[in-house]
């Protein structure tokens, strides 16, 4: 299941990943590989109340690169995921990564935010 979580028109004040709160969510884990003037994302947030018939308490996840120029998450699709699914998209996420030997560091921290979730 996937969810759009930004208002049409897009911009960073309807946008999931600027506003959770928003759209009844929260952020629990951010992973950025990307270089200066550049992003390359992980992001799992988790619902805080109930939203279009999915409980409190799910996560989902999103996935998002580019240069500095587009807001991140404009039009992202979140994934809906158990903790085990989050941690199955997260490693094919960082395997993918150009950047994922110059990064470890971060890669290993995103993975035990979401190992501990």
């Amino acid at each position: 299941m996937t969810l759009a979580l930004n208002t049409p028109g897009g911009g960073w004040e309807r946008n999931a990943y600027y506003n959770p709160e928003k759209f009844g969510c929260e952020i629990v884990a951010t992973v950025d590989v990307g270089a200066d003037y550049e992003f390359d994302m992980f992001v799992v947030m988790r619902t805080i109340e109930s939203i279009e018939g999915i409980r409190k308490g799910s996560y989902f996840y999103a996935s998002d690169a580019g240069c500095s120029c587009p807001t991140p998450f404009e039009g992202a699709y979140w994934t809906k995921a158990t903790k085990a699914e989050l941690t199955r998209a997260f490693d094919n996420w960082a395997g993918s990564r150009p950047s994922y030997r110059d990064s470890s560091a971060k890669i290993q921290a995103g993975k035990n935010k979401i190992w501990n979730l």
